[in-house]
């Protein structure tokens, strides 16, 4: 009898209740979900936000159904943490999907959807083109062997309009194209063979025109690495007869709107200085 009545005393005890307790933390479903706060998080380096809003979408739900069967399993008065703190997991990695969704994949407000205004003057430093780019942008040299170059940056955020760096480049050619539109439909040819041998690229090319209607030629390159769509746009043309002029405008895809207009008016303000003879 006093063997009955310990074996009765240890089931009633704390130390019972509390083993009983650790048994109902919300069963397969809570950890279940437990494992999708990983799969998540590896979702937000992989695959983008719309894979974390399914994987953490379905984690907070399994994460609530483990929750309520853990309250039905013991007192309300100690309920498990075990879910409610998955589940809050879920709901941090959904609000991170929000704000990279925000970032890197959605368009650009309206307010920062706007053309610079192109007044900054800009000398190269060899006398080859000066032109005017926008104000407020950072101009660096980019020395090349056989080009003269500058590449423009947004000096702050709240100068960014979708693009994140510009590069304009000035070529003098050993002799004058009998055809413009030739030569560069060529040149747009021998890029897109080059280009399209690496597999992380999509580019497209197509024939265009500047303000002035003289022949230029559009090059339009997608990286596919990852989730976030890096874009670049690049206009090119002849001026003054053999001197080959390339704008490119380098940003996120979602962010492109304005990247084509920017690059053709700088195409536009491109004069060249060279003397010549030189």
């Amino acid at each position: 009898m006093s063997t009955f009545r310990s074996a009765a005393f240890a089931l009633n005890s704390p130390l019972m209740e509390g083993v009983y307790i650790g048994k109902s933390r919300g069963g397969p479903w809570a950890s279940i979900s437990a494992l999708l706060v990983v799969a998540s998080a590896l979702a937000a380096v992989t695959v983008g936000p719309v894979w974390m809003y399914a994987v953490s979408g379905a984690g907070a739900l399994l994460a609530l159904v483990g929750y309520v069967i853990a309250m039905r399993m013991q007192s309300l008065e100690k309920p498990t943490g075990f879910p409610s703190i998955v589940g809050g997991a879920h709901l941090a990695l959904l609000l991170i999907a929000a704000i990279l969704q925000s970032m890197f994949l959605s368009p650009l407000p309206s307010n920062q959807r706007k053309m610079p205004m192109l007044q900054t003057g800009y000398v190269d430093p060899s006398g080859r083109f000066e032109f005017k780019g926008p104000a407020g942008w950072d101009y660096h040299l980019a020395p090349s062997a056989m080009e003269s170059g500058v590449r423009l940056q947004p000096a702050d955020q709240t100068r960014y309009m979708g693009v994140s760096e510009v590069t304009l480049f000035v070529r003098k050619l050993e002799t004058t194209p009998r055809s413009s539109e030739e030569f560069l439909k060529r040149a747009a040819d021998s890029f897109s063979a080059r280009k399209n041998e690496k597999k992380l690229f999509d580019l497209r090319t197509e024939k265009g025109a500047s303000l002035g209607g003289a022949p230029v030629m559009w090059s339009e390159l997608t990286v596919k690495r990852l989730w976030v769509p890096l874009y670049q746009v690049s206009v090119f043309g002849v001026k003054n007869g053999r001197y080959l002029c390339s704008v490119s405008a380098t940003g996120l895809k979602s962010h492109s709107a304005l990247s084509k207009l920017l690059c053709l008016g700088l195409f536009e303000r491109i004069k060249i200085t060279d003397k010549p003879g030189s």
